[in-house]
C-alpha cells in the first residue's frame, strides 16, 4: 500500500509575489495528483503566469528548489506523457519547497508539440523545431533568463533539472553542430545560463539523485549555499 503525502509547491506570479500551493500524492496511485490547494485550473505549465496569493514564514524558513516540471508529473513534455521522478516528487519534497520550470511551455510552445534540438555553435546552440524547423532560441532564452533573475532575487537555493533535455539537461543534451552529425554533449540552455551566472547554485539532474546518499549530499550543498547567501 502506498504512502499518501503533501508536498508543498511553489509558483511564482508576474508581479514577483510568491504562492505557495499544497499538493497531495498518493504513491499507490503512482504519484496521483489527488487534491490540490491551487486555484482550479493552476498548474506547473503556469509558471509565471500565476496570480493568487499565500505564505510567508515558511517560506522564508526552508530551501527553495527549482526543478524541472516534468519531474514533478506537470503535464509539460512536448509527447504529452507524463514521467516524473519519484525521488524528486516524493522524497526531495518533504525537504524543500519545489519551483516547477518548464523554459518550452513558458516560452509559449504547446503541449504536444514537435521535438527541438540543439544545433550549430558549441558557445551559441540554437534550438529548433526538428520538423518545422522553427528557430526557438530567442524566445526561450528571454524567458529563461528573466525568470532565472526572479528566482535567484526571491531567493533560490538549488535546481534539480531533466537529464537529456534540450533546455535542463547538464551536460547531457544533444549539439549537432551540423545536421547529420553525431552528437556532442553539452548543457541545455536552461543549464548553461544558470551554471554561467550562478556558478555557486547547486545544481544537479534528476538522475544525479541515485541514492539515499546523492540526494543528502544535494541537500546539504543547498543549505549550505542558502546559509550563505542569507549571510
Amino acid at each position: 500500500m502506498g504512502e499518501a503525502m503533501d508536498f508543498d509547491i511553489l509558483f511564482l506570479g508576474e508581479s514577483g509575489s510568491k504562492h505557495l500551493f499544497k499538493k497531495h500524492h498518493d504513491a499507490s496511485e503512482g504519484g496521483q495528483l489527488l487534491s490540490s490547494s491551487a486555484p482550479s485550473g493552476y498548474t506547473g505549465s503556469s509558471l509565471g503566469l500565476l496570480e493568487p496569493a499565500i505564505q510567508g514564514e515558511f517560506l522564508n524558513a526552508t530551501i527553495h528548489i527549482g526543478v524541472s516540471a516534468c519531474l514533478l508529473g506537470e503535464n509539460v513534455r512536448y509527447d504529452g506523457q507524463v514521467k516524473d521522478c519519484p525521488v524528486v516528487r516524493d522524497v526531495l519534497a518533504r525537504h524543500a519547497v519545489l519551483i516547477p520550470v518548464c523554459p518550452e511551455t513558458g516560452a509559449g510552445m504547446p503541449v504536444p508539440r514537435e521535438p527541438v534540438d540543439l544545433f550549430g555553435e558549441l558557445s551559441a546552440p540554437r534550438m529548433i523545431g526538428v520538423e518545422s524547423g522553427r528557430d526557438w532560441t530567442d524566445e526561450i532564452t528571454a524567458w529563461i533568463e528573466a525568470t532565472v533573475a526572479r528566482l535567484v532575487a526571491d531567493g533560490l537555493d538549488g535546481f534539480v533539472l531533466k537529464a537529456r533535455s534540450p533546455s535542463c539537461g547538464v551536460e547531457s543534451a544533444a549539439l549537432y553542430p551540423k545536421l547529420g552529425d553525431s552528437p556532442l554533449r553539452v548543457d541545455g540552455l536552461l543549464a548553461m545560463v544558470l551554471r554561467r551566472d550562478h556558478p555557486e547554485l547547486p545544481v544537479v539532474e534528476d538522475e544525479d539523485l541515485v541514492d539515499d546518499e546523492a540526494l543528502s549530499t544535494f541537500l546539504g550543498r543547498a543549505r549550505a549555499y542558502r546559509r550563505q547567501r542569507l549571510g
